[in-house]
């Protein structure tokens, strides 16, 4: 088996600048958000599909066997897993102190059981507390986390600037509807989130929403389906990298909006790619014969450079840039 590329696979799925192109000298997330990193650390196989069952192992490997915590258990364990990501974004230099401080959103009740939170973990962290009053502050915790899923919140303050439930509100029930299915497609997570500004940053909070929850996971169905999740989630981010360069050749033709990125996308999800599918795909986005042959040329440029972590395996990108070939040589563009 090869060595994978997993150093960079979290960069590229949270990183502040997600572009395909680069995708294998990406910089990290600018607040270096932790959970994915962990959550993916096992991505480390030369294809998804192969990860996802290496992933599962591997999880499943370093969590006890039950099938299921008991309630209480598993609400020490969500605390106990807030207070360490709040720790160590707290470690980092212009991290989640300086939001805290600077959020003009001060009326906001999930901003103020933040700081909250992050104070009494502050105080547990210290040594000169005797074991009564941490027990008084754990529970305090506890009863705070009880009352609200505080880490969504954490996360919409760190990728968005915000806690507003009009923002986080929608991305928390995509999330919640992706754990009721049984499996969804990249095409169809493009689909659900078309319509989200900012669809970058907000792809990243569910990123973070799957990462977290797997990491309270220990098993069964639902590990293996927030795993399936947190993959097409960072290849969903890749393909959004080319979010303006599309919007750009859209507009120059024009095009209709975000039918490009579509195209890319819904390729990459054929098991095998026909011709006569892409001709009747394209023929739809335009009657110029011009038109198509600069569709053309564009996918077979943007094939040729994407990601290995684009593709399903390592022969899809061949077999995709082959028909394109066929497409710039045959009489569709005589």
């Amino acid at each position: 088996m090869k060595m994978p590329e997993y150093q960079n696979l979290a960069g590229q799925a949270l990183s502040t600048n997600n572009d395909p192109h680069q995708a294998h000298s990406l910089p990290r997330n600018e607040y270096n958000l932790p959970l994915t990193d962990m959550a993916l650390e096992e991505i480390a196989d030369e294809s998804l599909d192969s990860t996802l069952a290496e992933m599962s192992l591997l999880l499943s490997g370093r969590m006890r066997d039950e099938k299921r915590l008991a309630s209480s258990e598993r609400q020490l364990r969500r605390q106990q897993e807030l207070i360490a990501l709040m720790q160590r974004l707290h470690e980092q230099e212009g991290g989640l102190p300086t939001f805290l401080a600077s959020s003009a959103e001060n009326n906001s009740e999930a901003l103020e059981g933040l700081r909250r939170i992050f104070t009494i973990a502050q105080h547990l962290a210290s040594t000169a507390l005797d074991e009564k009053r941490k027990k008084a502050l754990n529970a305090q915790l506890a009863q705070l986390i009880e009352e609200n899923a505080y880490e969504t919140a954490l996360f919409g303050l760190m990728e968005l600037g915000t806690v507003s439930k009009a923002v986080l509100a929608p991305i928390g029930r995509l999330f919640q509807r992706a754990m009721d299915e049984q499996d969804i497609s990249l095409s169809e997570w493009f689909k659900r989130i078309l319509d989200w500004s900012d669809r970058q940053r907000r792809l990243r909070v569910l990123l973070q929403m799957a990462a977290f929850e797997l990491s309270l996971s220990v098993g069964g169905a639902q590990q293996a389906r927030l795993a399936t999740v947190l993959v097409r989630l960072r290849r969903l981010l890749l393909f959004l990298g080319l979010e303006q360069e599309c919007e750009e050749q859209e507009k120059r033709y024009p095009l209709p909006a975000d039918s490009l990125l579509t195209l890319l996308i819904d390729i990459t999800q054929e098991s095998w790619l026909f011709e006569d599918w892409l001709i009747a795909r394209i023929s739809s986005l335009t009657p110029s014969a011009t038109v198509f042959k600069h569709i053309v040329r564009y996918l077979d440029v943007q094939f040729r450079v994407m990601p290995d972590a684009c593709f399903s395996d390592e022969d899809q990108r061949e077999s995709i840039l082959t028909v394109l070939q066929k497409l710039k040589g045959n009489q569709v563009l005589s």
